[in-house]
């Protein structure tokens, strides 16, 4: 039998909550305000927490951040309940780390099948977990997330970035991570002169604008869409929160960091030491092993010279060069849509 704590100030309310949900085979724990809510909570550990906003002694908003910084504590699903309609006061709830903002007057099966799905999702993570089935993408769409990404208020939303548009500018703060859901996007720093270099190339199912808040709150690049693009945006604290709760899923995003700090590391390397002929070819294998789908797909390369330039370190003209002779070479062909190449083997020997 699982348990829920009910903190409400309001004596009816409370009888009529603690009604329900027994009548639902659920075991009742009740407070009458946050003091004796964070007490039980943190006494009895309950599977899930139904609590007013408005309330004296202490509010949900300061029940739901002491709650939260207890490691003990953190991961029980929060639900508010409340009689507030603004949209701020679901953005505050929400970036506390609430999993969900239920308004009263609200039906009975509304509110059970709120608690049902909350509970259902705890116990699906805790399986993934205990079984090693969790990775990083997977937390972030499983964690303290509604049925829909909408109806998780504004702690995570869906933008669409046009091709060229901008999603965050090097040296501004950095308040949220990005996870593309559908797309292309480049993340790149410039030069006092204007210069792009191009740190990295992103699509469907990566995160990008993480790795700032390891060492500072500073963007470090600017991430631009290549493509049209569906981003999910979600606001660090409850990126952190969820990140934190599983080990796992931290060393993996570990992991994923190191390997791009060594991927950056090879092409300064490649800038400092390699000719262009070589970098170019090592720039070509490197998108193809990206986005290509095989050996036995022939992938066009679409990137713009300009981009191609950017990541090489080199400028449009030597590319461009390059690649004519690549194509006198046999090696790639140049058509209207892009580079297509001919010669995996061989480039590779450059």
């Amino acid at each position: 039998m699982k348990t829920i704590l009910v903190i409400e100030d309001n004596a009816e309310m409370l009888d009529n909550l603690a009604g329900i949900l027994e009548l639902a085979n659920y075991k009742v724990l009740t407070a009458p305000n946050g003091k004796a809510g964070v007490d039980i909570a943190t006494r009895l550990k309950p599977d899930l927490i139904l609590c007013d906003v408005m309330m004296p002694v202490l509010d949900g908003y300061g029940v739901l951040h002491i709650l939260s910084n207890d490691r003990s504590t953190r991961n029980i699903p929060f639900i508010f309940l409340t009689a507030l309609g603004d949209k701020s006061d679901f953005r505050r709830g929400m970036r506390l780390g609430a999993d969900d903002y239920i308004i009263k007057p609200f039906d009975g099966l509304e509110l059970l099948q709120a608690i049902e799905m909350r509970i259902k999702k705890k116990q699906h993570i805790e399986e993934a977990v205990k079984e090693g089935l969790i990775d990083l993408d997977d937390l972030f769409n499983n964690v303290h997330r509604p049925a829909t990404w909408e109806g998780f208020g504004e702690s995570v939303s869906l933008r669409v970035y046009k091709k060229k548009e901008i999603a965050f500018i090097e040296g501004r703060q950095a308040t949220e991570v990005f996870f593309i859901n559908k797309g292309k996007m480049k993340t790149y720093k410039s030069s006092k002169e204007g210069k792009e270099l191009i740190t990295g190339l992103h699509s469907t199912g990566t995160f990008i604008g993480v790795a700032p808040f390891f060492y500072n709150s500073i963007n470090s690049e600017t991430a631009m869409a290549l493509e049209d693009s569906e981003v999910y945006v979600l606001q660090k604290e409850e990126f952190f929160r969820a990140l934190f709760a599983n080990m796992d899923a931290a060393k993996k995003l570990m992991q994923a960091l190191s390997s791009a700090l060594i991927e950056t590391q090879r092409r300064l390397l490649e800038v400092a030491y390699h000719t262009v002929r070589q970098r170019v070819a090592s720039t070509l294998l490197w998108i193809y092993e990206r986005y290509g789908l095989g050996e036995a797909t022939a992938y066009v390369i679409t990137e713009s010279r300009k981009d191609l330039s950017g990541i090489i370190g080199t400028a449009v003209e030597s590319l461009n060069r390059t690649l004519a002779d690549f194509k006198d070479e046999g090696l790639i062909d140049i058509i209207d849509s892009g580079i297509m190449l001919l010669d995996k083997k061989r480039l590779e020997k450059l």
